[in-house]
C-alpha cells in the first residue's frame, strides 16, 4: 500500500539547551486518500545528527480509543526504538497512548512503524539532511 507523506508543515525553532537552530516536521500520512499516521519528528538530537520521531496509527475516529504512538531515534548508524513522546508535546487527544518501547517491540503495528520511518528517512528532505 503506498504511503504520502507529501502533506506536511515545518517549523523552524531554537534549541534552548544549545541554542542551535533546528526544523520540526508535522506529516500528515495518507494511505489510498485516507488517514493513515501522523508523524512528528525534531531534526535536531543531541548529538546533532539523529532525527528524533513520533509516528502515531489508529481508526481516525473519535474519540481515538484505539490510537498508539511508537517513537525512536535515528541517526547514520541506525533507528531505535524508545519510550515515548520525544519529538512532540502529546498532549492532543488523537496520540492516544505512547507506548514504551517493550510495548512497542510486540505491537502488531510494528511493521506499519518501521515502513513509514524508512520513508520518511529517506523521502523528506529536512530529515535526510540531517542523517546525511
Amino acid at each position: 500500500m503506498p504511503i504520502d507523506i507529501s502533506d506536511r508543515e515545518v517549523q523552524s525553532l531554537t534549541c534552548p539547551k544549545c541554542g542551535g537552530d533546528y526544523k520540526r516536521v508535522v506529516i500528515f500520512a495518507m494511505s489510498d486518500g485516507d488517514a493513515y499516521s501522523v508523524v512528528s519528528v525534531v531534526c535536531h538530537g543531541h548529538p546533532h545528527e539523529e532525527i528524533w520521531l513520533d509516528a502515531t496509527f489508529g481508526s481516525w475516529e473519535e474519540p481515538f480509543g484505539d490510537h498508539v504512538t511508537f517513537s525512536c531515534r535515528v541517526s547514520s548508524a541506525g533507528a531505535g526504538l524508545v519510550d515515548g513522546p520525544v519529538a512532540s508535546a502529546g498532549s492532543a487527544s488523537y496520540f492516544g497512548r505512547f507506548l514504551k518501547r517493550e510495548d512497542a517491540l510486540t505491537h502488531q503495528r510494528l511493521s506499519e512503524f518501521w515502513e513509514v520511518v524508512d520513508l520518511v528517512v529517506v523521502e523528506d528532505p529536512e530529515v535526510a539532511s540531517v542523517l546525511k
